[in-house]
């Protein structure tokens, strides 16, 4: 079973695993709603989503998911908005050109339909644009959650520095501040590298990490399996020598710990010192049935430092 945290959302505590819904659409909707089923069987009740996700369709088929099983008041729902595609999910536009309070807007107003809810448990801005003001975004984020749309906000791939900054903003101007971020999280260093830089994903780095942890601010990290680095026998081949080394160390702590790859790789996110809630994506029930079985132990701090010192250079 999935344990809990202890971070409260909307008066429901978080699981500590978050399920990624971003290939879940129309064609595949019996499948998406059977691995939702599992996941909350499993104790799992964090769900994130996004109004670009699967062109669109991944809020849609979570709204009739929550609604069917009567889910809404049990469910953490997350979804975001602001990212370049348009609302329709049928173009592209220039990467930032939507972060701002106008598109902000209507695509918050087009998740809140989609969702079929009267509010949003945890919104994200979806990508960040530097030359956005942070109190342009605030302001609008905070019009919503003053007439209960959001409950909380976050800001997905922004620098731990815009979002002090975003925050600094709103304690001068009494509005609720950014509570979460969300960003690329993997015991592998680069592990969005054929895709990262396009999209706009954001890696943890060191600053940011020491950041999180100075700060407290709960973290939801995607891609945390590393398209399953961690569990392949060759893995090391091709690799970069900082993850070979990463991937040295973790293998001796499974051997020496009698742990499977997959509490290993769960157990130092859940120790690793930082309030991380991974994002797990599959559409392999038998592959969510795993790791949800995986999900529960948390590493020795001994062996955690370990890791961090390959991945961060954290003594």
């Amino acid at each position: 079973m999935i344990p809990s945290t202890e971070i409260i959302v909307n008066g429901k505590r978080m699981s500590r695993l978050a399920l990624g819904t971003h290939l879940y659409g129309r064609e595949n909707a019996d499948l998406c709603r059977s691995l939702l089923d599992g996941f909350f069987s499993g104790g799992g009740n964090v769900i994130d989503t996004g109004r670009v996700y699967h062109g669109g369709e991944s809020e849609y088929v979570i709204g009739d998911w929550l609604r069917a099983n009567g889910m809404s008041g049990k469910a953490v729902v997350i979804t975001k908005g602001g990212n370049a595609r348009i609302p329709d999910g049928t173009h592209i536009d220039p990467p930032g050109s939507r972060v701002n309070a106008k598109c902000i807007e209507e695509d918050i107003k087009i998740s809140l339909d989609a969702l079929g809810s009267e509010n949003i448990d945890i919104y994200f801005v979806h990508k960040d644009n530097p030359d956005t003001p942070v109190g342009e975004i605030i302001e609008v984020l905070n019009k919503y959650i003053k007439n209960g749309s959001l409950r909380h906000i976050g800001a997905s791939n922004w620098t731990s520095a815009r979002i002090a900054e975003a925050n600094a903003y709103a304690a001068e101007h009494g509005l609720q501040p950014f509570e979460f971020s969300e960003l690329a999280f993997s015991l592998k260093k680069n592990s969005t590298e054929s895709w990262g830089a396009a999209e706009g994903a954001l890696e943890m780095e060191k600053t940011d990490f020491d950041w999180y942890r100075e700060s407290g601010m709960p973290v939801l990290g995607y891609n945390p399996q590393a398209y399953g680095f961690f569990y392949r026998p060759d893995s090391e081949n091709g690799a970069s020598p900082e993850n070979v080394e990463i991937l040295r160390r973790f293998r001796k702590i499974c051997a020496e710990r009698g742990l499977t790859a997959g509490e290993c790789l769960f157990g130092f996110y859940a120790g690793c010192g930082i309030r991380e809630i991974p994002i797990v994506s599959t559409l392999n029930p038998e592959h969510l049935r795993d790791i949800i079985g995986n999900s529960g132990r948390i590493l020795d701090i001994e062996d955690v430092r370990c890791l961090l010192e390959a991945r961060f250079g954290v003594k």
